[in-house]
């Protein structure tokens, strides 16, 4: 597609991407018209992708690097995906190298093309929705995390979320480099299906963890970036020093206060049972958990079955309370069910005794009470200390 020839491009959703392609057609050459009128049209993320139109229907992000590869010289790419990490990751990656961030975080990638934000590299992060709508789409490096199921209700299948993943690596030729999880079947076997790239693989303990931050899940997301940076040539010592003065992202694993001698967490983030299993785990004292959220069409019972050992007590509000509840009951957990994040909060407190842990790792999607991850974790912080 030699999208510099397309200049009629219709544009689905009202979000911040789509705000971003409309403001950047202008100086591209291009204008918005209608669905049925366009040439090309550009989905927002939150949209499924969708065949029914004639023309391609393509995502922000393949816009935007196709519209790069016409301007002669652009940055060069490191993306990153996976289920969980991918923030966390990239702000490292953005730390350390000393360039921008866009994509699922920061701004979207259209906002680099053909305007003054000028940088040699660029990180971004790519959601599967991202991914979706990408058949072109080719970094230089491509970072890919572990891949637990997620979005199923989107996907279908947790074959079918994988398959937008591997969308990462797939244009990728043999002076591409991706880099992985060698301990990850999931990985390993997914990169075994086409992947034509130079495969850089790091083990999640090669690097140590830094004191600000908790879980060995972190310990992977730093020898992630680590390798991503050796192979660009930063060294050790560099890497760890500027490791060390790095501000782990707000509501992962994020530390709020001591209340009432318990330590309080905040993970609205963890929008999947794997991010609550990670979270849990992480923990090494006494621990009472708070889940809430939209569920995703994932089982509970494997996440309590494998957390049970360390809770001392379960708390849930939300869409999936009734999940959650008949899963407990199914194995036999207790769980109190409340209406909101103030009654969670309370009766933790009152199941908990000083030198315990309150987490609030949510689970499960946030819009059924919340406009999104940070502002279910404002909220959060907020009620705790309102009870400090």
């Amino acid at each position: 597609m030699d999208i510099s020839k397309l200049r009629h491009v219709g544009v689905m959703g009202d979000g911040v991407t789509a705000t971003a392609v409309r403001v950047a057609l202008p100086r591209l050459g291009c204008q918005e018209v209608s669905l049925s009128e366009a040439e090309v049209i550009v989905i927002s993320p939150g949209i499924p992708m969708t065949d029914a139109y004639a023309v391609p229907v393509i995502s922000e992000v393949e816009f935007a690097f196709l519209w790069m590869k016409t301007q002669g010289t652009r940055p060069e790419l490191i993306a990153v995906t996976g289920t969980n990490g991918k923030s966390t990751v990239v702000s490292l990656l953005g730390h350390i190298l000393d360039c921008p961030v866009a994509g699922n975080i920061g701004d979207p990638l259209i906002n680099f093309v053909a305007s003054d934000r000028v940088c040699d590299r660029l990180v971004v992060e790519l959601s599967s929705f991202q991914l979706e709508g990408c058949s072109l789409f080719r970094p230089e490096v491509a970072v890919l995390l572990p891949i637990t199921p997620d979005h199923l209700s989107r996907h279908g299948t947790f074959s079918n979320y994988q398959a937008q993943k591997a969308k990462i690596f797939q244009q990728q030729g043999p002076e591409d480099v991706v880099v992985y999880d060698e301990s990850r079947p999931e990985l390993v076997s997914l990169l075994a299906t086409g992947c034509q790239a130079q495969k850089i693989s790091y083990f999640s303990d090669e690097m140590r963890l830094p004191a600000q931050m908790l879980g060995e899940f972190n310990r992977s997301n730093i020898n992630a970036a680590f390798s991503v940076c050796r192979y660009l040539g930063v060294s050790e010592t560099v890497f760890e020093e500027r490791v060390s003065h790095f501000s782990p992202l707000p509501h992962r694993l994020e530390y709020v206060t001591e209340l009432q001698g318990r330590r309080v967490y905040n993970d609205s983030k963890a929008t999947n049972i794997d991010a609550t299993r990670q979270a849990v785990l992480a923990m090494t004292w006494p621990t009472h958990l708070i889940l809430c959220g939209e569920a995703k069409g994932e089982d509970y019972v494997p996440l309590l079955q494998e957390i049970r050992p360390q809770l001392s007590s379960l708390v849930v509000f939300g869409a999936i309370s009734m999940a959650v509840k008949q899963a407990c009951d199914d194995i036999g957990v207790s769980v109190e069910v409340v209406s909101d994040i103030t009654m969670a909060l309370s009766f933790s407190l009152n199941q908990s005794q000083s030198g315990d842990v309150i987490l609030f790792s949510a689970s499960g999607a946030s819009f059924d009470q919340f406009d999104g991850y940070a502002h279910r974790g404002e909220c959060f912080k907020s009620v705790v200390m309102g009870a400090a």
